[in-house]
């Protein structure tokens, strides 16, 4: 005789969840291309087999965590620790934060932006969306918070994201520093606090 074992109503969205949060690090870490389902579903304390009640393809996940990176990283950088400081105030701080040797040596709990961009400019359609969404929302936020036009939200962003690519990408741990303080000079140069 077979029993069969059910689970509480809430069961299958806290396991659909754990498995976007691990999928929205592992990403970050790896990028999707390296990443795999066993892989994934390992990080999430699960097996492969419950992949496909959850997801239609890794694309789909894919953009979904997107979704979840962008929320972790709007937190950290829009509020935790600065959510009393707005203006060119919270552009410094931000900046401080965003091109930190820290952020640098973490893409798995970092921006998602610079660690998995060049992967999204190459992923399918549903993924670009979501992570145009993501980037409006980001550069809105931004905008914002910091009391700049749209462009210079944009600019600053692009700053930001350019200089945590290069610096990411350099062997040299002196020269990736030094980039990383030629950014946040720039930002303070252009706005300053």
């Amino acid at each position: 005789m077979m029993v069969s074992m059910s689970y509480p109503p809430e069961h299958k969205v806290k396991t659909h969840t754990r498995i976007v949060t691990a999928a929205a690090k592992s990403f970050r870490q790896a990028g999707m291309l390296a990443t795999g389902i066993d892989q994934l579903m390992a990080d999430a304390g699960l097996t492969r087999g419950g992949f496909y009640a959850h997801f239609r393809s890794k694309a789909a996940l894919f953009a979904e965590s997107l979704h979840a990176a962008f929320a972790e990283a709007r937190e950290n950088l829009l509020f935790k620790g600065l959510d009393k400081r707005s203006g060119h105030e919270w552009v410094q701080a931000a900046s401080k934060r965003y091109l930190a040797k820290s952020h640098r040596d973490t893409p798995d709990e970092g921006c998602a932006i610079p660690a998995l961009g060049a992967e999204v400019a190459r992923a399918p359609d549903e993924v670009k969306e979501a992570f145009e969404r993501e980037v409006d929302g980001i550069i809105t936020a931004i905008s914002e918070r910091g009391g700049l036009s749209k462009p210079e939200a944009t600019a600053l962003l692009a700053t930001w994201v350019g200089g945590i690519t290069l610096a990411r990408g350099m062997k040299d741990p002196a020269a990736s520093s030094q980039v990383l303080e030629d950014c946040r000079a720039e930002v303070a140069r252009r706005f300053p606090g």
